[in-house]
């Protein structure tokens, strides 16, 4: 299209500056790399994608993202493995708010403003569990005067804010009660009979784990309420992936129904009725040798040791002076 001889238009330039900034970008949960939306995007493999992402999971076309007056509109495009919005695998356009986390399969990204005075960048969604819902418009973030978090509706969709986050996150973090002799990535059973078991994630020659009931599972959960093959973690990079297998059954992650997401520390895995909890701290593993018992006893037996030598050198010496 030449544009010699066209005359100027300021509806023109007006566009055009609105096609270059959208106010949204999509961040990166892995890399902290920013995609600024413009128009229409394809997200994929090929090279002539906008947002293109070298993974063998990755669809040549995997979904398209438009601006519309609406807002952004995430479309999957038939892909192998799936387009998730907070954790849910879509089948139909859908509408992003600001803080919704999209995930084409294991690449996850987060939508954010480019308006810093928005503060709506730092919210999360958090939505309940009917799937036909639409999701809720974002609200700026306030201020919350009550001390506890106020309960998740599960037949609505809220935005939490940064402070009631981290709150949240607090209570996530909640001591476990009994035995915890772990250390490093691991899940640690909060259910009983098996309450305080300890299944570790660290591996060098394996980055995949099967949780279930089968004894073909490398973490197994024997409840009736559990699924032969459950869940699958995978290590990926710096993240831990959780996610359905095959999308048969539900899991829950801090209470919200999820078909895959990145697990962070504190959080609670809930499968059928077993609930895990997933840490990744580094804690000081006593031995039999290192306990207070041990030391103690060693400490008796050498004092003995001393004894024992001192009266035989006063004998030895007794003898000679004789």
């Amino acid at each position: 299209m030449s544009y010699q001889g066209a005359t100027h238009n300021p509806m023109t330039d007006e566009t055009l500056i609105q096609e270059k900034s959208s106010g949204f970008c999509l961040r990166s949960l892995q890399t902290g790399e920013e995609f600024p939306l413009v128009n229409e995007m394809l997200v994929g493999r090929e090279v002539e994608c906008q947002i293109a992402l070298n993974s063998g999971h990755i669809s040549r076309y995997h979904a398209k993202i438009t601006q519309t007056p609406a807002g952004v509109v995430v479309e999957d495009l038939r892909s192998t493995n799936g387009t998730f919005i907070n954790g849910r695998r879509i089948s139909s356009p859908q509408t992003l708010t600001v803080g919704d986390e999209v995930r084409f399969h294991e690449q996850a990204f987060r939508l954010v403003s480019n308006q810093e005075q928005s503060g709506a960048a730092d919210a999360t969604l958090f939505q309940g569990f009917d799937s036909t819902a639409r999701p809720a418009a974002a609200k700026p973030a306030r201020p919350v005067a009550e001390p506890e978090l106020p309960a998740l509706d599960e037949s609505s969709t809220r935005i939490l804010s940064a402070d009631e986050l981290q709150r949240l996150q607090g209570k996530g973090e909640r001591a476990v009660k009994g035995p915890d002799n772990g250390s490093g990535p691991r899940f640690v059973v909060l259910t009983a009979p098996i309450r305080g078991k300890v299944f570790s994630l660290r591996s060098q020659q394996r980055n995949a784990w099967l949780i279930g009931r089968d004894d073909r599972c490398q973490f197994n959960l024997f409840d009736k309420t559990v699924s032969g093959e459950h869940a699958r973690v995978r290590k990926l990079g710096d993240d831990w992936i959780l996610e359905t297998c095959e999308g048969r059954n539900p899991i829950y992650i801090n209470n919200r129904a999820v078909e895959i997401s990145t697990l962070q520390h504190g959080d609670v895995v809930r499968m059928g009725r077993m609930e895990l909890m997933f840490r990744t701290d580094e804690t000081a593993i006593l031995s039999d040798q290192d306990s207070p018992e041990t030391r103690f006893g060693a400490s008796r037996f050498n004092l003995a040791l001393v004894v024992g030598a001192l009266i035989t050198l006063g004998v030895v010496i007794g003898i000679m002076l004789v």
